[in-house]
């Protein structure tokens, strides 16, 4: 009898033991997931953030707004390649010597060359889409002129600038009897508008950090996540779910309550004539640019980048999406969510004011539309997939052959 009750004793002693290791596991996987999630955030919020407005520099300080270089990365997609059948597969992302993205990067040019310099934000770094599967690398293989690829993730139009004279400067500087390039691109209609909105923010905001709302925000992620891989049958890699979440597309988290961000009437009149005259003093440095460098405005293009707000749901993503829609809509002045089409509308205004600001200093402008766009060229509301790339790049070839 004694052994019996003893028995009983140790045997709840070890259940009791399982229990607490079994919590504390689940404790440490859940502390490490949110410590992942906030650094991943605080990283996505590094490469969206504005360049900078000066343009006085010297050509040794072009590595702060260009990609690292001889970076030779590699991330993982499912659901954001949108094919067919659902799969897990590698992306690499890899840079040269300068910081432009392979294969469309400065060390393929030699003397005498022919090549198209392009500059944008995310859509034109494109990180995300294969390697030779880029705007400007399918450019190139149709063409046969070599293109490179200085684009940045959260890079506008005055980082562009700002890259463009470092770059001039180091063609005059190296003396390799590199000529300038055949062409400009100038990709940055949507990162513009974003700067234009973090302009008016407080250089203060998101300062506090409460331990105990950020713990909860970061269990109730784990297990919104958690569901999703459930629910889609495969097991999506944290830009994914970051996408999903709302992530990197910086126009949308202007007006957001999650945010201490500045608060935008999309639809008032002084708004829009704000943005023209911030769009002025942008374009008018770009026409100082070109002209201190002897480059004709006939050389330059101002590509105005498509989303894919009024693009029907169906027609966007393959059945696999099980509902989910990664486009990151607007939110208006109280801070609602809009829906695609009322986001579409707004950056449409937008698009049409820096198409028209541009046009006031000569400049030639590109512009896609989107009905024309294959189906399944977006992953979410402006970045594209290896389709959407490839269709961009045949634009360009037919703009600049």
């Amino acid at each position: 009898m004694l052994k019996l009750t003893k028995s009983n004793s140790n045997s709840s002693n070890n259940s009791n033991r399982i229990v607490s290791t079994l919590n504390y596991l689940a404790f440490l996987l859940a502390f490490t997931f949110i410590v992942a999630e906030v650094s991943y955030s605080i990283i996505i919020r590094s490469r969206t953030k504005s360049v900078g407005n000066q343009l006085n520099t010297s050509s040794s300080d072009i590595s702060q707004i260009v990609n690292k270089a001889n970076s030779n990365l590699s991330y993982n997609r499912s659901i954001i390649s949108l094919r067919q059948e659902l799969s897990f597969e590698p992306i690499v992302f890899r840079t040269d010597s300068l910081g432009s993205i392979i294969p469309s990067n400065f060390d393929k040019v030699k003397p005498g060359d022919k090549y198209v310099f392009f500059c944008g934000g995310s859509t034109t770094e494109a990180s995300h889409t294969n390697e030779g599967k880029r705007p400007t690398d399918i450019f190139s293989a149709i063409s046969g002129i070599k293109s490179v690829n200085l684009a940045k993730s959260g890079k506008g139009l005055l980082g562009c600038m700002k890259t463009l004279k470092l770059f001039l400067l180091k063609l005059e500087s190296d003396h390799q009897n590199i000529n300038k390039p055949y062409k400009y691109v100038i990709a940055t209609s949507v990162n513009s508008l974003m700067d234009y909105g973090r302009t008016l923010a407080d250089s203060n905001s998101n300062s506090n950090f409460n331990i105990r709302s950020n713990l909860i925000a970061g269990l109730n992620s784990f297990l919104v996540r958690f569901h999703r891989n459930y629910t889609i049958g495969i097991k999506l890699t944290t830009y994914e779910h970051a996408l999903l979440d709302g992530c990197c597309f910086g126009i949308s988290s202007i007006n957001s309550r999650h945010n201490n961000s500045p608060v935008i009437d999309w639809s008032s009149s002084d708004t829009y004539e704000k943005y023209r005259s911030h769009l002025n003093f942008s374009f008018q440095e770009l026409s100082s640019l070109l002209t201190s460098f002897s480059i004709p405005k006939d050389d330059l293009i101002v590509f105005i980048e498509p989303d894919s707000f009024a693009i029907d749901y169906l027609k966007l993503y393959p059945a696999y999406w099980k509902g989910y829609d990664a486009r990151q809509v607007l939110s208006d002045s109280n801070g609602k969510k809009m829906t695609p089409s009322e986001s579409g509308i707004v950056l449409d205004r937008f698009n049409s004011i820096y198409i028209n600001v541009a046009k006031s200093f000569d400049f030639k402008t590109l512009e896609i539309s989107t009905q024309d766009m294959p189906p399944q060229s977006f992953y979410d509301a402006v970045h594209t997939t290896d389709i959407g790339s490839a269709y961009i790049g045949n634009v360009y070839y037919e703009a600049l052959k």
